[in-house]
Formats: structure tokens, C-alpha cells, sequence
């Protein structure tokens, strides 16, 4: 079983990206790929020559102050120019991102630019729904059957 297919992703220098999904939708994979941690098993990740920070649930085990703080030290970083990937199931979370990613059967299946917690809350809601769909018809979110593997990142630098 294949944890990411046909990612082809290109992410702004100085940008805060949060990838959502439900559970077993390769985001976690993702970044780890991204991170150099774990080997894609075909393409290749490129990293334009810009340190990055990934946080995967930074949050999770945190009460809603000091999940607030490690947030807003995030959003900082970004508004400084560092590049952040985050992985995180809580919408107020992805809140704080420039863009969130929503990925399903290891495809991204949705973007969300400038998101709010409700906006992010209602765009998981719906694609819960379609997992759940696909997944009794036998096809992938995007309704159609399991696509092969293709692993390809880049992070950009910025213009």
C-alpha cells in the first residue's frame, strides 16, 4: 500500500503551511518525506536551499494557552521568513497557517488560502464525507480508482 500519490508540491520560501486530513491520509508521511526523515519510494523531494521548521501536532497534547503560544511562536517564524510545515488535526490550528492542505489516500484533494477555523472545520467535515463515500464504492476521495505513486516536492524559495 502506497501512503502518498502524484504530490507534486511547491511551497513559498517564508510561507506557514498546515496539512490536514483524516487519519491514514499520508500526511504525516508527507512530512516526514519533506523533513528527509523517511525516503520517498519514487521521484524526489528538492529543498531550495531554505532551512525549514516541521511541526507535526504541535499542539496536540497541549492545554489551549500553551498550544496558543507554541502557534503564535510558529506565525512569528513565518512572518519572519522561515518556511513552516505543519501537520495538525485541530482546525484553530491550521487557522494560524497562510494555506492549509487537505489530503486523502495520499493524494492532496484541497487547498484552503488565508483559512479560518470554521472554513477549515466544514472543508474536513466535507471531505470526511467523501472518504467515507469512496470508500464504499471501492475508489480513492477524488472518486476515482487508486491512482500509482509518484512522490515530487519542492520547496521554493520564493521570487
Amino acid at each position: 500500500m502506497q501512503a502518498l500519490r502524484g504530490i507534486d508540491l511547491e511551497i513559498p520560501a517564508g510561507s506557514f503551511t498546515a496539512v490536514m486530513g483524516p487519519s491514514g491520509s499520508g500526511k504525516t508521511t508527507l512530512l516526514h518525506c519533506a523533513a528527509g526523515l523517511q525516503q520517498p519510494t519514487g521521484g524526489s523531494v528538492v529543498l531550495a536551499g531554505k532551512e525549514l521548521v516541521f511541526a507535526d501536532e504541535p499542539t496536540g497534547a497541549l492545554d489551549l494557552r500553551s498550544a496558543r503560544e507554541v502557534l503564535a511562536l510558529l506565525r512569528g517564524l513565518a512572518d519572519a521568513g522561515q518556511t513552516i510545515g505543519m501537520v495538525t488535526h485541530d482546525p484553530s490550528a491550521a487557522a494560524y497557517s497562510d494555506q492549509v492542505l487537505f489530503l486523502a489516500d495520499g493524494s492532496i484533494v484541497d487547498r484552503l488560502p488565508k483559512p479560518n477555523a470554521g472554513a477549515v472545520a466544514a472543508r474536513m467535515a466535507s471531505l470526511v464525507e467523501r472518504v467515507e463515500s469512496a470508500a464504499g464504492a471501492g475508489a480513492d476521495a477524488a472518486g476515482e480508482p487508486a491512482a500509482a505513486f509518484t512522490w515530487r516536492a519542492r520547496l521554493a524559495q520564493g521570487e
